[in-house]
Parts: structure tokens; C-alpha cells; sequence
């Protein structure tokens, strides 16, 4: 089952998922993995589809689009951002970009590390130096008498062929094993592992959370509600009891509310409006379905959170997610009817089921002037449209 793709619609997810209801919350009956874990197979127990990505506007955001494109268009230093992108801008060093990006140049500072190339081996000088330690093994061997000698008789490798396999140990793996460590190559990618280290986790959602804090504070006009939102770096821990069964799932930071208590400006709760999730790889053909099933987990936390923390009106709820993989953005929307939350809590549900539909709004390049007008466009409406989520 976990070579399978995911759904994208409800009658694909029966064909994926024949025996269902066997995976379903109530009848499952091992553990629930954590949410970094999750496979085609908590997919189908958590019953959701995924549309495929497009460019068109999320419905959710429509009646904030307008306000957010011509909040993008007058201002300068949104304009300059997008004309430097048209210049070789990544031949600059970071002193070049702190001076021409302007705020945003820790992001672009960011942007061209997510971006740069891995450091290409000196073939030349590799070959010469195994050439030269062929030709000094070679003189040795000559030079050393036949008899009384303590080096090995076997005859030396002919000029040019590959030294001895043993030379060269297989990798081996811990299961201690530090960040440091030989990691496996995942074969659905098409980069290579040095290209995974280089272009670190932790360097992509730097890179993001930049651009969110960026866009968001030079957006804001004195007009707009009370209610902050500000992005944070800290992660989001949600726990969520579905049936008999528990399971966590931790993003890379997200959307909140912030406000000035006891002295102090701080989260004014624990919900998260927008989980952020970022991701050190990608894949030419489309998002692997192990990030998929990772979103939706986070998706189903945030629900459940709200829950929690809220309780549910009598009205559907969308909740989004950012989604980055290296230059790569995608917001990621699940749409969460209101008779869900009898799933989550037992499993129980009428005749017709009620699945989780989830969209995406993507893929566009952060280093494409255009698209990334695209995105900075998003991040405003999603900001403007949960202020005003809180103020009502």
C-alpha cells in the first residue's frame, strides 16, 4: 500500500482503499504513527482526498485578493524586490544584497543559499593525483628487490584501473547515528544527497519565515482590525485524540495571534491559524506523497486544535498551510465539514462519509519576480482574512 499514490477525489479513494471501513478510527487497531510518520495508509484512515494543484485563487481568499494585490502595487519596497529579482541579483555577495534588498534582504540572503549549487569536485586534479600514486606505486614496485622484501608480490593493478574495492568501505548505519551522519537516499527525489545536506530543512524554512514576516509587516495600513498576526518560529505541537487512539504532529512554525500582556508582547493563545511546513527536498514530477500525508496531519492537528480550544459553528471550516520544498511555495488548504468532528472524536458518521477535501494553491518559484508577486499577493489575503476570522 505505501507505493500507492493518494486520492484525489472521493471515487478514487475507494478504489485506493477496498476494504475500508478496516483502517477507519474506529475499527483501526495498531497505533497511530506521529504526523512526520504518516503514509497512504493514515490518509485512508483519516479519509482524504487531495485535488491536484492549481493557480486558481482560493475561493476563501477571493474577497481579499483586490485589497492584497494593490497593497503589493504601491508599495516601494515590494516594487524593488521584484526588479532586483530581474538582475543577475545571485552573483551579489550578502553585503551587495543587504544594501540593494533593502527588508528583504535577509530573505533574498536566504534565498540564494537555498538556491546555490553544490561544490563541483576538481576532476582534473583528482585524476592527476591518482595517476601520480599509480606511477610512484609502479616505480616502487621496480626499484624494490624481489627477495627479502616485505611487500606484497601480487602484481599492481594495470595503469588507469580502479584501486582495489575493499579501499572504499560501504557506508554503514547507526542507529545512534548525529545529523552528521551517511543519510540514505531517498529514490522518489531527483537530487542527490549532497544537494539534501546542502539545501538544509533549516535553511528553506529560514528562508520562508523571512519572507512571511517581510510581507506581513510591510503590508499592515492603520486601518486594519486590532487583532495581530505575526508569524512564528516556534514549532506547533498538536495532539489529537481520535477515538481510542492519540497521535502528535509538530510543524516548522506558523501563523499567530500576538499582543501586549503583562508587560510583554506574546502569543495571546495556542491556536495556530496557518501551519508553516518546509521541506529540504523536492521532486521534478510533482510532491512526493509522504509530504502529502505530513500536511494532512497537520491539517487534521490544526482542526483538532480549534476544537479544543474553540468548538465548531454550524459552518464548514478551511484551514491552510504553507508549504515550502527549497524555492518551491504552495498553500495548502483542507476543507473540514462540520459532521468531521464526530469523526475524530469516535469514528462515528452517517451513511454518507465525511472526508477531508484537500486543495493546493501552488506550485510557484520564490525566485520568479512574477510568481513571487503571486505569493506575496497570498500571504496578505491569508493574513487580512484570519484578522478578520478573530475579530468576528
Amino acid at each position: 500500500m505505501h507505493n500507492m499514490n493518494a486520492p484525489v477525489s472521493v471515487e478514487q479513494f475507494w478504489q485506493i482503499f477496498p476494504n475500508w471501513p478496516d483502517d477507519s478510527i474506529s475499527q483501526r487497531k495498531d497505533p497511530i504513527r506521529s504526523g512526520s510518520s504518516w503514509g497512504i495508509r493514515e490518509i485512508g484512515t483519516f479519509q482524504a482526498f487531495r485535488e491536484p494543484p492549481t493557480d486558481r485563487v482560493p475561493l476563501f481568499l477571493e474577497g481579499y485578493w483586490a485589497e492584497s494585490e494593490s497593497r503589493v502595487s504601491e508599495n516601494v519596497d515590494f516594487q524593488a524586490l521584484f526588479e532586483l529579482l530581474t538582475s543577475p541579483w545571485r552573483a551579489l555577495n550578502h553585503e551587495q544584497i543587504q544594501k540593494a534588498a533593502g527588508p528583504f534582504a535577509s530573505f533574498l540572503s536566504a534565498l540564494s543559499q537555498v538556491m546555490e549549487d553544490p561544490i563541483a569536485a576538481d576532476t582534473d586534479r583528482l585524476m592527476r593525483e591518482r595517476v601520480q600514486s599509480q606511477l610512484t606505486d609502479l616505480g616502487s614496485d621496480q626499484n624494490v628487490p624481489a627477495s627479502g622484501s616485505s611487500r606484497s608480490q601480487e602484481t599492481p593493478p594495470p595503469f588507469g584501473s580502479s584501486p582495489p574495492e575493499q579501499e572504499y568501505p560501504s557506508k554503514r548505519f547507526r542507529a545512534d547515528r548525529s545529523s552528521g551522519s551517511y543519510i540514505p537516499s531517498d529514490p522518489e527525489s531527483d537530487q542527490s544527497i549532497y544537494d539534501q545536506r546542502a539545501k538544509s530543512e533549516f535553511a528553506t524554512n529560514f528562508c520562508m519565515i523571512e519572507l512571511l514576516r517581510c510581507v506581513t509587516e510591510l503590508s499592515r495600513k492603520n486601518a486594519d482590525p486590532s487583532h495581530r498576526m505575526e508569524w512564528g518560529i516556534a514549532p506547533n505541537i498538536f495532539t489529537v485524540q481520535a477515538g481510542q487512539h492519540q497521535f502528535s504532529s509538530t510543524n516548522d512554525g506558523g501563523l499567530v495571534n500576538r499582543a501586549a500582556r503583562s508587560g510583554h508582547w506574546q502569543r495571546v493563545s495556542e491556536i495556530c491559524y496557518c501551519s508553516l511546513e518546509a521541506k529540504s527536498w523536492y521532486n521534478a514530477s510533482g510532491k512526493l506523497d509522504k509530504g502529502k500525508a505530513q500536511e494532512t496531519a497537520h491539517l487534521v492537528g490544526m482542526f483538532s486544535q480549534r476544537v479544543q480550544s474553540q468548538g465548531l459553528s454550524e459552518e464548514d471550516i478551511v484551514l491552510p498551510l504553507i508549504s515550502v520544498s527549497q524555492n518551491l511555495f504552495s498553500l495548502v488548504y483542507g476543507h473540514f465539514a462540520k459532521e468531521y468532528e464526530d469523526y475524530l472524536r469516535d469514528g462515528s458518521q452517517s451513511e454518507e462519509l465525511s472526508f477531508i477535501k484537500v486543495e493546493e494553491f501552488g506550485v510557484f518559484r520564490l525566485q520568479d519576480p512574477t510568481e513571487l508577486r503571486t505569493i506575496c499577493t497570498a500571504i496578505i489575503a491569508l493574513t487580512l482574512q484570519t484578522q478578520d476570522l478573530i475579530e468576528s
